[in-house]
């Protein structure tokens, strides 16, 4: 009888995931490859306290319970599902996991300029710089009145001519794109006269410069607000060949009046590019909302303005036994922290600073903190994680 209601609940999980997330006609086909970014569903069959939505994180991993910090980018769901069946049974037996994509947000190529249908495209295995033209149905001017550049997520800029690209479709001058690809195509006319923004801001694209160009901020300020991930010291400017570093931090979060990126101004064809900060911490136990958070680039992130960041420990949190683990070389070092000691003895002194990679555990009531032998044990080397969220 038990194993028929296994049976029977594993089969309703299947149906679940395959009727939920993205429409079947969307649906990321068998051999979907999972990228940063996107919005996956872990079900186990009996363990409904094991489901969970997760997002991919930059360094392409998740961070799941019972299991930790675990790569997804890179497989496919089912290859996920197996390590996450490995790894669980290690202290269970015959787990059944379903790995469903809810959101596939990491399959997309982009297209602006002197195209009839400007903007975001789905990305298919194999699909070249004319395909995406295509899709976006066609150019505005013929190919050999227009400058293409493709940008890539990590900002390297290729310059392709079109004119060749349509003579020699299989050539090098119509190139495979790679997911995240912009695709920029400018008419070869002195009107115009455009910049670009890429990267981690609200509304990239293309932005008009202007009869008497216009300057840096002054583009930022049309595209929106950075993502709260954005790392505004490491903006840089490519120009032709030439990357310009420019840190956009004092003027866009001091106010400094006298920043020379105020007097920066932009040339036709400029791209300013804004990475993603890959400078995180993770937060985990007894807090609002656990995860993991980018460090303040403008002054060090202290342990109480993180929790503030995760919405702060939850009613059952023991805030006088929070763990700093930080590595070291290959050995975990772990500092205490008592939250309430510095609160009501205004004792700042354990208030430190975060650094890149640090863990910040906050245990709940009744439990003790974050133990050395919690990680030099394989079987609990990762406690800490399956507490996530109480």
């Amino acid at each position: 009888m038990i194993r028929k209601l296994r049976i029977g609940a594993l089969c309703a999980l299947i149906l679940a995931a395959a009727a939920g997330g993205v429409r079947s006609d969307d649906a990321p086909k068998k051999d979907y490859v999972l990228g940063v970014d996107d919005v996956i569903e872990i079900s186990v069959a009996d363990h409904p306290e094991l489901t969970k939505q997760l997002q991919i994180m930059p360094d392409g991993k998740i961070a799941y319970i019972e299991v930790g910090e675990i790569q997804a980018a890179g497989k496919t769901p089912a290859a996920l599902a197996a390590d996450l069946k490995t790894a669980l049974e290690r202290g269970r037996n015959n787990v059944q996991v379903v790995v469903s994509v809810i959101t596939p947000k990491s399959l997309r190529v982009r297209v602006v300029g002197a195209v009839r249908s400007p903007g975001v495209y789905d990305y298919r295995r194999g699909m070249r710089a004319l395909d995406l033209i295509a899709s976006a149905s066609g150019l505005t001017a013929r190919a050999a009145r227009v400058r293409a550049r493709i940008l890539g997520t990590n900002g390297e800029v290729r310059e392709i001519s079109l004119d060749d690209a349509l003579s020699q479709p299989d050539g090098p001058q119509n190139p495979e794109l790679a997911v995240g690809d912009l695709l920029l195509i400018d008419e070869v006319d002195p009107l115009a006269n455009k910049a670009y923004v890429m990267g981690r801001i609200k509304n990239p694209g293309a932005y008009d410069l202007g009869d008497e160009g216009r300057g840096l901020l002054s583009i930022l300020a049309e595209a929106g607000s950075p993502e709260p991930d954005a790392a505004l010291t490491q903006c840089r400017v490519i120009r032709g060949n030439q990357e310009i570093p420019v840190n956009l931090m004092p003027a866009l979060i001091q106010g400094k009046a006298d920043d020379p990126v105020k007097g920066f101004i932009l040339q036709p064809g400029d791209m300013i590019f804004i990475p993603r900060n890959e400078s995180v911490i993770s937060i985990m136990g007894s807090v609002a909302r656990a995860g993991q958070y980018p460090l303040r680039e403008d002054q060090p992130t202290t342990v109480m303005e993180a929790l503030g960041l995760a919405g702060g420990p939850t009613a059952t949190a023991n805030p006088k036994d929070i763990s700093v683990v930080r590595m070291v070389g290959s050995e975990p070092i772990v500092t205490r922290v008592d939250l309430d000691h510095i609160r009501k003895k205004k004792d700042f002194a354990m208030n430190i600073p975060l650094q890149k990679g640090d863990i910040l555990f906050v245990p709940a009531k009744g439990e003790g903190g974050f133990k050395m032998s919690d990680i030099l044990s394989p079987v609990t080397a990762l406690f800490y994680l399956t507490r996530i969220g109480r």
